[in-house]
């Protein structure tokens, strides 16, 4: 059992994993809080919502253009005390705009707390990058559950909810800095924990973000269906208590049994309801409730998804991570305006009374071959965790690969999880290497044979798909055999067991 199991499961108990939890449900609520000021506006609601995206689509190039020098103010404590003075003003501005019917006054302080929410989650998923990949699941988990029931709040006044908001933001940003602080603290204390992961460089898959990039298009095209006036503002809030509870539990499931092999399935699951939200409102109308809950969950579970796969990538990326929040959340914003904009313009065919819009068509065919072709689990594992067996390899010569040869080295199409092009000498080697280390630790720990091949195949970067035709087996054995391995070896996740073969070849070497 490798040292650094107790440690990890300790992680889950530590005054860091709730001071962690606790701000994220703060940055979460504040979030939520905005969009539901955006709901009781009717008919500016669709504006506002625009006005949203578009300011966080700012910060977001801001974040992406001078992630290193940002990332060294957040260490200060004058920034943090800023930005808590941001959230306070303005929910201030927000509610005396509102008063004093000052459009441009209530649109500054809208934007104000609708940076302070932005810099709040990419805090966070600074902070969350940090945790053991299994204790990161479980916080963001336990966290967008504890916020769906936070739905009483929304019943508050204008006044109250915007001076809430700036409240939970300022909250947010005290549990932020007391959980970097005790990380400080830990990482002085052990300057070379037991949990370190893969350190390489982050390369875009141009398939990984074309995907999910037509899925979040897809999303906010039926998104709007949320601010469509038809029920009364109690009933939205029992709406979005259920909708967003129910995108908890399913979050739950995809945290339970979908992290540690690949996110392919979680982006189906959104890819589906994102699908059947489209067939109920071509057949129900926009004003029904049935599409409504569909699209919300499925928006809401997308964000969670999304969310929780960024702090993943960062968690063993050397890319700057305050440069990944500013890429990822761009292109999340641009395309939620794409999506939005096609909606808005989407009259092309209503006027021959068809039963679905031409946008609505494509986005639905665009998705099917988005979660087919694009968002497999081949090019999601490489997009996550890139080239396993050539990453141990570098690890165990004592260097790391450079941003050249990580993007000078391709695979054959056809084996998307084979071994890096190199002379045939060295892969030889490397093989032998990861085949001792493989063996040496399932000795170790006890692996029956077949657990033996599972385990070698999964050092080698093969998915659990893989595995199931290499063996003739099913993939629901394979998943058995997986989850023996894991509790054998102490890990909980395909990222931990990949880093334990890394330090084994390092030994060995």
């Amino acid at each position: 059992m490798p040292s650094s199991a107790p440690t990890r499961d300790r992680a889950l108990f530590s005054p860091l994993t709730w001071l962690a939890m606790a701000s994220l449900v703060c940055a979460i609520t504040t979030e939520e809080l905005l969009g539901y000021q955006l709901f009781s506006w009717g008919n500016e609601a669709l504006s506002s919502y625009l006005l949203l995206l578009a300011s966080q689509a700012v910060f977001a190039g801001v974040l992406l253009a001078l992630g290193p020098r940002i990332k060294s103010l957040l260490q200060r404590k004058t920034l943090l005390i800023a930005l808590m003075v941001i959230a306070l003003l303005g929910a201030v501005i927000a509610v005396a705009g509102g008063a004093e019917g000052a459009a441009a006054l209530f649109a500054l302080g809208f934007v104000l707390l609708s940076l302070a929410s932005f810099l709040l989650k990419v805090i966070n998923l600074e902070i969350l990058a940090e945790l053991p990949p299994r204790t990161l699941g479980l916080v963001v988990f336990a966290a967008v559950l504890i916020q769906s029931a936070c739905a009483p709040i929304f019943t508050l006044s204008s006044t109250l909810s915007w001076m809430l908001a700036g409240i939970t933001a300022v909250a947010g940003v005290g549990c932020a800095a007391g959980a970097e602080r005790l990380h400080w603290q830990q990482a002085e204390q052990d300057p070379a924990p037991g949990t370190t992961s893969f350190q390489r460089p982050f390369s875009p898959s141009a398939s990984v973000l074309v995907g999910v990039g037509i899925i979040c298009v897809g999303v906010s095209f039926l998104n709007p269906l949320a601010f469509y006036p038809s029920i009364s503002p109690t009933a939205f809030v029992s709406f979005t208590f259920l909708t967003h509870f129910a995108a908890a539990l399913l979050f739950g499931l995809v945290v339970l049994f979908g992290r540690g092999t690949s996110y392919a399935t979680a982006f189906r699951s959104v890819d589906t309801l994102v699908l059947v939200g489209f067939f109920l409102m071509a057949l129900l109308g926009v004003s029904a409730l049935a599409p409504r809950a569909v699209c919300t969950i499925a928006f809401s579970l997308f964000e969670f998804v999304t969310f929780l796969a960024l702090a993943d990538l960062a968690s063993y990326s050397r890319t700057n991570h305050l440069r990944l929040f500013g890429g990822y959340y761009l292109l999340m914003r641009l395309c939620s305006l794409l999506g939005i904009a096609l909606n808005a313009d989407d009259v092309i065919l209503a006027s021959f009374g068809l039963p679905i819009s031409l946008f609505g068509s494509l986005l639905s065919v665009a998705c099917v071959i988005a979660s087919i072709w694009l968002l497999t689990e081949p090019h999601l594992n490489r997009f996550f965790w890139g080239n396993p067996a050539d990453e141990i390899g570098r690890a165990s010569q004592g260097r790391l690969a450079s941003p050249q040869e990580l993007n000078s080295v391709q695979g054959p199409a056809e084996q998307d999880d084979a071994l890096a092009l190199e002379p045939q000498g060295s892969r030889r080697a490397l093989e032998e290497l990861i085949a001792e280390s493989v063996t040496r630790l399932a000795e170790d720990h006890g692996l029956t044979p077949r657990e033996r091949e599972v385990f070698s195949l999964m050092a080698q970067g093969r998915s659990s798909t893989f595995i199931s035709e290499e063996l003739f087996v099913s993939t629901n054995t394979v998943r058995k055999h997986i989850a023996h391995v894991y509790e054998k070896l102490g890990v909980h996740s395909k990222q931990e067991l990949l880093t334990l073969v890394q330090q084994e070849s390092s030994k060995n070497s």
